[in-house]
């Protein structure tokens, strides 16, 4: 791994100084460089608080050691067992702004000097955050130009997101939208609770595991089945992660997620490779109803399943991403220090599918699941519950499919604890199961609060399993 120099250091602090300034013509908040102090998870004196602490409400089930009384009634909701690409918009609308200095083609932020007038050869381009730009006659770069929301910018040009790059069916036309199946959108760096209860009023109590997370891209939408066949089609022509990849490079000066017993994440190892296998056969694990077919159906939209944690790592690896670690998914899922009862905030969920697919509540509306029956049919294409939306504008984040996520746990069933403290971290042993979050089709209300948290063995294949992609900044 490179090592930055002193002088670039030095710079990236001055381009900081700068993205602090509001008035500053050109500065923009530089996201992912940012000072690290490693958590120290075994003193409880440490408290990275948000600085707007939740006010106190009543509770429902968290992971905050102090289950619910429905705790004891829970039922395992399984069936098979236990790059460059940045984009600039405002945290709460969405809307483009400008980006800050340019950025190297390999990800890394260039020097303030690079962006001096007369330092650049006419007619060559490179990568503004997730953005392009131009060296002009006058040898000036010329303001950048945003690549699309499933775009990541490398080698001074735009390029869609590999699973969405041949366009058609499960690539493209997600949501209401009908957008690319591949948008990605941005989340601000900031602070919450991982363990908290809120109520149907919105009030947040019990507040407890503080962390952080710099600024990061999670995609909109769980990866359909249209998007995993063209990684299946990727790896059957012998496409291989490299080794190491898939490391969250914009976090700890390119050291990855902190682990709470020292060291970073190692990424991708060869040893990963044993686990992926993508085949028709593997990816129809629900004899109920599978919706996984060998050639395009009208199922591409949905959300695939069947996929093995290590798969899911490869994909995201593969389509120029990562997966998020659990501190990152339920930082979205809660929307933050917001400290949300439901991604969508306090409403009920209802039973007409404006919120969450589940209960086999979707298509009709009624409980299939308390008349005795619930397949693959009850499960929706991505983005159908078009209230649903998290505070910055992910889908599907409560029911649908249960989702991977980075971490590991020492729990076999449901996690009851956490580190004291997380700033950008992970827990990760491959010897351990894999924490999964946001309930699934069949699931009950509980199974849809963000704090609810599951596991899984990441060799298994689950009909109740899916995924979707993190990214940088």
């Amino acid at each position: 791994m490179k090592t930055r120099s002193n002088t670039l250091d030095s710079r990236l602090a001055v381009a900081l100084v700068c993205s602090l300034s509001s008035t500053s013509a050109g500065c923009g908040k530089i996201l992912g460089i940012e000072s690290f102090s490693a958590a120290d998870d075994a003193d409880p004196s440490v408290d990275p608080t948000p600085s707007s602490p939740p006010d106190p409400g009543a509770t429902s089930r968290d992971d905050s050691g102090v289950p619910s009384a429905s705790d004891a009634d829970r039922s395992d909701a399984d069936v098979g067992g236990p790059s460059d690409a940045r984009v600039f918009a405002s945290a709460d609308s969405g809307s483009a702004v400008a980006p800050p200095g340019p950025a190297s083609s390999d990800g890394g932020v260039a020097a303030a000097a690079d962006a001096a007038p007369g330092v650049c050869t006419p007619g060559a381009s490179q990568c503004m955050s997730n953005a392009t730009s131009t060296c002009g006659a006058d040898g000036q770069w010329s303001a950048p130009v945003p690549c699309t929301a499933s775009q990541s910018c490398s080698n001074g040009a735009c390029t869609t997101f590999p699973s969405c790059a041949a366009g058609g069916a499960g690539l493209s036309g997600c949501g209401a939208e009908g957008e690319s199946c591949c948008t990605s959108l941005p989340l601000p760096s900031g602070a919450y609770h991982r363990a908290y209860t809120a109520s149907a009023a919105g009030a947040v109590a019990r507040v407890a595991a503080p962390a952080s997370v710099s600024g990061f891209r999670l995609d909109k939408y769980l990866v359909t089945i249209g998007r995993f066949r063209q990684f299946m089609a990727a790896w059957n022509a012998g496409y291989r992660p490299p080794e190491s990849s898939g490391k969250h490079l914009h976090v700890n000066a390119g050291m990855g997620l902190q682990l709470p017993s020292g060291g970073h994440e190692s990424g991708w190892s060869a040893a990963d490779v044993i686990a992926v296998a993508p085949t028709d056969a593997s990816l129809s694990c629900d004899d109920r109803s599978d919706i996984w077919t060998p050639a395009p159906t009208t199922y591409e939209n949905h959300p695939v399943k069947c996929v093995s944690w290590a798969e899911a790592y490869a994909f995201c690896i593969w389509d120029g991403g990562f997966l998020p670690s659990d501190a990152e998914w339920l930082y979205a899922a809660a929307g933050g220090s917001e400290q949300r009862r439901y991604p969508w905030g306090s409403s009920d969920p209802g039973t007409s599918n404006e919120y969450a697919i589940y209960a086999c509540l979707y298509p009709s509306g009624a409980r299939g699941r308390d008349e005795g029956f619930c397949n693959g049919e009850n499960l929706a294409p991505v983005g159908m519950a078009t209230l649903g939306a998290a505070r910055w504008g992910q889908q599907d984040m409560a029911g649908e499919l249960w989702e991977w996520t980075m971490d590991s746990t020492p729990e076999s069933r449901v996690p009851t604890s956490y580190a004291e403290a997380c700033d950008d971290c992970a827990h990760l042993s491959p010897e351990q199961e894999r924490v999964v979050r946001g309930g699934d089709f069949e699931s009950d209300e509980d199974e849809l609060l963000p704090t609810t948290r599951e596991t899984r063995r990441p060799t298994g294949r689950y009909p109740v399993v899916g995924l979707r992609c993190a990214r940088p900044l």
